[in-house]
């Protein structure tokens, strides 16, 4: 969890050095190899449930599988995105922490209607922060089967966050360990492997 990193500042320059090595070197963040180059040297126009979204190259098997496991798993729970964004070229943290944004590896769904009651206005003034909830489910306006088809691909919640960011998914898996399975499967093209 980010919370982690925060309070450990070795295990958040190890994170950023990881992101750095896989992804590209964000400037100002990790330490560069001699033939670096930034994560927008290696991002792709995709798309994502019918919607254009900036992406790593890396991660893009991924987050069609996780499209395609929605597709499969959620068609009781019928939700339509409007808006995404993707890769960010400044960084919107601060503290030290760099956003998996500025690396082309997390994804935000919706982020007028999906909100984040941790953060700053106006996402926590959103009528969906201030009313009780159950769950971290029931402060977003997607369906919870949507959480579990990117957390089955390597990406993470930030509604299981202390920001209780419902919009927002980064991919943490290995981006080295996302394999083809053979297309006559019925479940989803690619995996990540354990």
């Amino acid at each position: 969890m980010r919370g982690t990193f925060l309070k450990d500042r070795d295990g958040n320059a190890r994170a950023i050095q990881w992101r750095t090595d896989h992804y590209g070197w964000f400037r100002g963040f990790g330490r560069p190899g001699p033939d670096a180059q930034p994560p927008s040297a290696f991002v792709v126009d995709t798309t994502f449930m019918g919607l254009p979204v900036k992406m790593h190259r890396k991660i893009v098997p991924a987050l069609q599988c996780v499209e395609e496991e929605i597709k499969l798993t959620c068609a009781d729970h019928p939700y339509t995105a409007h808006a995404l964004a993707g890769i960010r070229f400044k960084n919107t943290y601060r503290g030290g922490e760099v956003t998996n944004h500025a690396y082309g590896i997390a994804i935000d769904v919706d982020p007028a209607i999906n909100t984040c009651c941790g953060c700053v206005p106006p996402w926590n003034d959103a009528p969906a922060c201030k009313r009780p909830a159950k769950t971290e489910y029931d402060r977003m306006a997607m369906p919870e089967c949507w959480v579990h088809a990117f957390e089955r691909y390597g990406f993470y919640w930030l509604g299981h966050d202390v920001l209780r960011d419902t919009m927002h998914y980064e991919f943490l898996g290995d981006p080295d360990r996302i394999v083809k399975a053979p297309t006559s499967s019925p479940s989803p093209s690619a995996t990540v492997a354990p």
